[in-house]
């Protein structure tokens, strides 16, 4: 019988799984630019890539990168989508991250879209807590089951993840922002920041997607809509 890890890299080895709705993608690269900053010099670590499009843009003028993925075609999207011009600033690993070693030597690491497939959401973030600097951020990202949207959808996202799982052929792991913090804190990181987005009503799907991405946008600084989003992105800082 397969791992929960072969599966998951079996999985987004089609890149589409992942790349279908490019807004959110868009969305979740523009937060993590707000919590990074206008930083160089400065190495990152990106989690469960993608096609790079969340860190590709952090690059600057003289920052490195290390994208890892599971997905060895992911990882092809994403050495596409590298500026020639940087590419030598520019890593590529194809492995999980469990397997990097524990040196501290990130200044920024992002685990994006990356919790709800890992076997252990503790180990994974004690695995990010141990590559990270003292000092440094790390940016996860996770679906908020205690949001109220998220109440008030479970049982259509029920419906839903039961037709994803066939497909998939795994569960995803359910996550809140207090469990993330605990776990968090018991491994040196503290939270410094936090923007909650994606705010789907009826019918919205249907919306052209540059509509969806300046909504999701909107919902991430708008209070009110913030309030009622399901997805969460956090920042926390390495303090030991």
């Amino acid at each position: 019988m397969s791992t929960k890890t072969e599966k998951v890299k079996e999985f987004f080895e089609e890149p589409s799984r992942y790349l279908g709705e490019r807004f959110s993608i868009l969305v979740r690269a523009q937060i993590a630019r707000d919590f990074v900053g206008e930083r160089e010099r400065i190495a990152i670590a990106d989690l469960g890539c993608g096609d790079g499009s969340i860190s590709l843009p952090l690059l600057g003028v003289s920052n490195q990168i290390t994208l890892v993925d599971l997905a060895e075609n992911m990882l092809q999207v994403a050495k596409k989508n590298t500026p020639p011009a940087a590419a030598g600033r520019v890593r590529f690993l194809n492995c999980e991250f469990s397997e990097l070693p524990d040196d501290p030597e990130f200044d920024v690491v992002l685990c994006i879209g990356v919790l709800a497939h890992v076997p252990s959401v503790d180990e994974a973030i004690a695995k990010v807590a141990r590559i990270c600097k003292r000092g440094g951020k790390c940016i996860f990202q996770l679906t908020d089951h205690t949001s109220l949207l998220a109440r008030l959808s479970r049982l259509k996202a029920r419906l839903r993840n039961r037709s994803s799982q066939r497909e998939r052929g795994y569960s995803t792991n359910p996550t809140t922002l207090p469990q993330i913090v605990a776990l968090a804190n018991q491994h040196g990181l503290r939270l410094t920041g936090q923007r909650r987005y994606s705010v789907i009503l009826p019918l919205m799907r249907y919306l052209p997607a540059n509509w969806m991405y300046r909504y999701h946008l909107l919902s991430a600084t708008n209070p009110l809509l913030s309030r009622c989003g399901s997805e969460l992105m956090v920042c926390l800082e390495k303090t030991e």
